[in-house]
């Protein structure tokens, strides 16, 4: 029997990999580390985000005509992509598990191609406070600099992405909020047990601890620094806020998702503002975030990486370089 799909969707560094190990030490369920395999399946259909050798932009022309063509149009195409999904995750389920987890944080980008191509799949939203899910990204793969180039979509689209797609979301899904989780285990996981129909066991909040997920993708950091639900910090993001301009970067921050996407996520805009606000901050230096935001608008305008690599093809392959769509 082929296992049924569930969709964890969250944002990076919102509690998504804990959640993931918890449901994954369920016997039950069967998950690897991050799949990511819809994501090119889905964009092979859009016109814009993707750049390539063999040039995107012909390609999703192809694709358009390939669906027109087919006796049952976007229908047919959809269910090709749920076979072969489908035949990945049921390879994946070892021991003929009911569920198989896929928790894929940029699945932000698609959740109304995913609800559409699988509708009979489990749905989870996970949501945690925003400046938490920042700070962490920030302190975890930016060494606490303020700009990032690397997920400046996850910090500034993400949010607005997720609550979209949650907004327009029209299966059944249940929504865990990451402070519910820390704060209370065993309620959280035995309302998502009863969702998906398995039984619960106090030992999963144990078990979790001994789950590593399989894939070079994934977030290890804190399956090394917590071990219990007790460990994992509420309010560590307010450190990251240690000066002045901070302070009125993230007041900015805030305005720019909005009061409707930050509702959706479960929060509310002027409370988000007055906590931070009460802060306590120094006149600290601000040159360094001034230079590192910068830095980030640069890599994001001229796409240095991109450039990186045709330059280091040229001198190192020998390569003709090609324009990319």
């Amino acid at each position: 029997m082929k296992p049924v799909p569930l969709f964890l969707f969250s944002l990076p560094r919102s509690g998504s990999t804990l959640l993931q190990r918890i449901l994954g030490a369920h016997p039950e369920i069967a998950t690897v580390s991050e799949p990511w395999i819809l994501l090119p399946l889905v964009y092979t259909m859009k016109n814009s985000g993707v750049c390539a050798e063999y040039n995107s932009d012909l390609l999703s022309k192809a694709i358009t005509d390939v669906i027109q063509a087919l006796p049952n149009g976007q229908t047919d195409y959809d269910n090709a992509i749920r076979l072969f999904a489908g035949s990945i995750y049921a390879r994946l389920c070892q021991r003929s598990e009911k569920y198989f987890l896929d928790k894929t944080p940029r699945y932000y980008l698609i959740i109304d191609e995913i609800a559409r191509i699988f509708p009979d799949a489990k749905f989870i939203f996970l949501f945690r406070h925003p400046l938490a899910v920042v700070s962490s990204i920030l302190e975890t793969y930016n060494k606490g600099k303020i700009g990032t180039y690397w997920n400046r979509i996850d910090i500034f689209e993400g949010p607005r992405l997720l609550a979209q797609g949650f907004r327009s979301f029209q299966q059944t899904y249940l929504v865990v909020q990451y402070e519910d989780l820390i704060v209370d285990a065993q309620k959280c996981i035995q309302g998502i047990c009863d969702y998906l129909a398995i039984p619960y066991s106090d030992s999963l909040l144990e078990a979790f601890k001994q789950v590593r997920l399989r894939g070079q993708l994934g977030d290890d950091t804190g399956t090394k620094a917590y071990r219990s639900m007790a460990e994992a910090p509420l309010s560590k993001w307010k450190q990251t806020i240690n000066s002045d301009f901070r302070k009125k970067y993230t007041l900015r921050y805030l305005d720019y998702l909005g009061a409707e996407t930050l509702a959706a996520m479960g929060y509310h805009l002027d409370e988000l503002k007055a906590e931070v606000r009460n802060l306590k901050t120094s006149n600290g230096s601000r040159m360094k975030d001034y230079y590192s935001i910068a830095l980030a608008c640069l890599y994001s305008v001229f796409e240095i990486p991109l450039m990186k690599k045709n330059i280091k093809r040229l001198l190192t392959e020998k390569h003709k370089l090609y324009i990319h769509y």
